[in-house]
């Protein structure tokens, strides 16, 4: 029926078929609004929607498309734990859910709150800040991914490890490819093959796939072998033999769609 969709969120999801502009619509598929001037549409996050329009003005909607907060900004990501960031002049920082800047725009680059947390770059490094904006954990690594049940992925050369939330080491930079840490488990990936690690950084199921949905859903995790895709439980064992030729997974903290409609 659709061109393109985000994720369902807060009940909620936004729809855009061809050569239309984004719509609203519920988990019966009824329609809620549309917003008739807008070229990218985010899923809703904490009850609003993060909108730019055709002027290429950014603003957030509430869940009957009532603008709600009306920003000045170059961008914007979500909101997360009740902040959002935003982007002027090439600075970031975060503002809050009346608008008001709480941190100031001072970053190179940064991501959403997460276990309190979020990522920060300023110059070549990457570190985590806390909500009012303070160093928690220093610029020291060339890449890092967001919090998830207290680790964090970092990068320094071309290898990947954890830290923990106090910023220390707790799994040695040594695999090609990480995930976030999901039911307890993280799919890594050395060379060609990827398995999975807990939290000591031990294989708990050793690189065999050819490739993962790089998250385990509960007790699940989608694998490719062979060109097929099947299921396995936290074990390694199959619960469904690989069989299919493709398994589409989503486990985002938000989506976006762009519409044509104005081109």
């Amino acid at each position: 029926t659709f061109k393109d969709g985000t994720i369902f969120s807060d009940g909620l999801a936004f729809v855009v078929s061809e050569d239309g502009y984004p719509t609203c619509i519920d988990k019966s598929g009824e329609i809620k609004f549309a917003l008739k001037q807008a070229k990218v549409v985010c899923s809703f996050s904490e009850r609003l929607a993060l909108v730019s329009d055709t002027d290429m003005k950014v603003y957030f909607v509430d869940k009957t498309g009532k603008i709600v907060i009306n920003t000045q900004f170059d961008d914007a990501l979500p909101f997360f734990e009740g902040l959002a960031p935003v982007v002027q002049d090439n600075k970031w920082g975060f503002i809050d859910k009346t608008g008001k800047i709480v941190i100031n725009l001072q970053f190179d680059n940064v991501g959403i709150f997460a276990e309190k947390k979020a990522l920060f770059r300023n110059g070549e490094q990457w570190g985590f800040i806390d909500a009012k904006g303070s160093y928690i954990i220093n610029p020291q690594f060339d890449e890092v991914l967001r919090f998830s049940e207290g680790m964090a992925c970092i990068r320094s050369g071309k290898e990947w490890g954890y830290i923990n939330k106090d910023g220390k080491i707790a799994i040695n930079p040594q695999f090609d490819v990480v995930s976030l840490f999901s039911s307890g488990l993280a799919a890594i990936k050395q060379g060609n093959k990827c398995g999975f690690i807990n939290k000591k950084g031990k294989i708990e199921i050793s690189p065999q796939f050819d490739d993962t949905s790089f998250w385990f859903f509960d007790d699940i995790a989608f694998v490719k072998i062979a060109d097929k895709w099947g299921i396995i439980n936290k074990k390694g064992e199959y619960l469904v033999n690989p069989q299919f030729d493709g398994i589409k997974t989503y486990k985002l903290e938000y989506s976006v769609i762009k519409t044509d409609y104005y081109e």
